[in-house]
């Protein structure tokens, strides 16, 4: 979990608001799209496509790019869009 605090510019208006933000592994947001009725396509390190794996001594990478499509349904492919 970390806090950043965001800063909104409206013309000559100014504010700020505190954001609490949780990192999300990979395999979570899987489960999430899942559960969503998308299917993993491609996981990449950057958006030029570097291959991306997870480090076996702690924490996976925060620099991932998850691309998912619709799943099949009913028996049916999904129509391929990327989500």
């Amino acid at each position: 979990m970390t806090d950043q605090r965001m800063l909104y510019v409206n013309g000559s208006r100014v504010s700020s608001r505190r954001r609490a933000l949780r990192m999300l592994f990979p395999s979570e947001q899987d489960l999430m799209a899942q559960m969503g009725g998308l299917k993993l396509v491609r996981r990449m390190a950057n958006w030029r496509g570097g291959s991306w794996h997870a480090d076996r001594n702690g924490p996976e990478t925060s620099n991932v790019i998850s691309v998912y499509a619709r799943a099949q349904v009913d028996g049916r492919p999904g129509n391929g869009d990327a989500a």
